[in-house]
């Protein structure tokens, strides 16, 4: 605009010039009028220049922007990250001190035995070591009950069982023989099929203190009963001396013929022992070292929060992520409960 009133400035001068001294002052001014017009043409483009390089940083700014927001979000998860993995190994270090001190007989150590069903079909065992309130080492195992050692082998060609057998056909072709009579922690069981074919199950009903009841529903009924079936396998070695467990004839003396079929019942009363399901990431044992790891630091209640995550099948105890995927992870952490619970009421 200041370009623009100085033109004119000039062209009234030099037209009153040009008056003065006799030139003709309709050409002088039409020239000028020309140039004044090439100007305006000149800061149009200017204009439009301008607006272009207005928009292009507009444009910048806006991306600078995002960009800003972007990376401080980025920096506050990270921070959030940091956060949590300094907690995690302020906690470790916490546990590791306090286990020291408790090897070194510098603190009180409690340690507690639990025991509860598992899975349906085992008898799970739970040992945790307390120290000032919170559990410092944990192991977890099962017994396998008749569900496993009942079986005497495939039924194969076998069109009918024998007076003291049965057969279960169960889930994945899994058709096996059972013996009819067991010994089951020193009680006379008689056993019988449950179920339609190809989902059956074996069960076992005892004569304990004169009552019959089926020996799973007598496990799960009190922790004194899981006890004392995992307790009549002390000091096993093998089922030819096992001496309160053992398949029987119909007198329920030791079977002269018969022999535990199972592929890791046979080898050994805990699975721990035994090579039950050792394949895969983590398997039985390794789903196992996972759930003693979860609970170390812990002071177990019995009401903490148990999610498994709907991808990764991971568990989480309240906000903690655990390593353990395995279904039972419930049944678990309830024996964990029941061990904690006797270690500190010593």
């Amino acid at each position: 605009m200041k370009k623009v009133l100085a033109l004119l400035l000039v062209m009234v001068f030099a037209l009153t010039l040009g008056a003065c001294n006799g030139d003709d002052p309709i050409a002088d001014l039409q020239e000028q009028l020309d140039a004044l017009q090439s100007t305006i043409t000149a800061l149009e483009s200017d204009i439009e220049d301008l607006e272009g390089d207005l928009s292009a940083l507009e444009s910048t700014l806006s991306a600078l922007q995002a960009a800003h927001t972007a990376l401080e979000a980025a920096m506050g998860e990270d921070k959030a990250a940091l956060e949590a993995e300094i907690a995690v190994l302020e906690q470790a270090l916490v546990l590791v001190g306090l286990q020291i001190r408790a090897a070194l007989g510098h603190v009180d150590v409690h340690h507690g035995v639990g025991y509860d069903l598992v899975h349906g079909h085992y008898v799970g065992i739970a040992h945790v070591t307390v120290a000032e309130g919170v559990i410092i080492g944990a192991t977890v195992d099962e017994y396998f009950l008749p569900y496993s050692w009942g079986n005497i082998g495939a039924i194969g060609e076998q069109e009918e069982p024998a007076a003291d057998q049965f057969f279960v056909r169960g889930t994945r072709n899994r058709n096996n023989i059972y013996a009819k009579y067991l010994v089951i922690a020193g009680y006379e069981c008689v056993g019988h099929v449950e179920g339609e074919a190809g989902s059956q199950s074996p069960k076992y009903m005892c004569d304990i203190d004169g009552v019959d009841v089926e020996i799973e529903d007598w496990v799960a009924e009190a922790e004194a009963n899981a006890k004392a079936y995992a307790e009549s396998f002390d000091g096993f070695t093998t089922w030819a001396e096992s001496t309160y467990n053992y398949i029987a004839d119909e007198n329920f003396d030791r079977h002269d013929s018969y022999e535990v079929a199972d592929a890791s019942a046979s080898v050994h009363i805990l699975k721990s022992i035994a090579p039950y399901w050792r394949f895969g990431a983590l398997g039985w044992l390794g789903n196992a070292r996972a759930t003693e790891a979860a609970v170390l630091g812990m002071s177990l209640t019995g009401d903490e929060t148990l999610v498994r995550g709907e991808e990764d099948n991971l568990w989480s105890v309240d906000d903690a992520v655990t390593g353990a995927t395995w279904s039972d992870f419930p049944d678990y952490f309830e024996t964990l409960v029941r061990a904690y619970n006797n270690a500190i009421a010593e």
